[in-house]
């Protein structure tokens, strides 16, 4: 664990992925530096073209971003290392980016 960055699921119990843990590195993220994120979780349902993802990424009480993201098309045009159809099983996940240098503090 590091600076106390940390995460929850807003999971309903009908999702078709259960996030069981995310890590970031480095903790906390640093601006002009590359945040690699970990996440683990698993997969009840095939995964397949024209699933969605629903994200609500919150600073404290203050949303930041409430996006429906098309989970496969992400995966490719992001080069995930696992790509659709996605089959059901546990997985991890690995991704590498860039932040840029101009993102706020927290």
């Amino acid at each position: 664990p590091g600076s106390g960055w940390t995460w929850s699921s807003c999971n309903s119990g009908d999702e078709i992925v259960e996030v069981e843990s995310i890590a970031i590195t480095p903790d906390p993220p640093r601006p002009g530096q590359n945040l690699t994120v970990i996440a683990k979780g698993v997969v009840s349902e095939e995964i397949s073209d024209g699933s969605v993802a629903d994200v609500v990424v919150k600073l404290g009480l203050i949303k930041l971003l409430t996006k429906s993201f098309d989970v496969c098309e992400e995966a490719r045009v992001n080069k995930a290392e696992i790509q659709c159809p996605v089959s059901p099983g546990e997985y991890q996940i690995q991704q590498t980016v860039a932040l840029p240098r101009e993102i706020p503090p927290g």
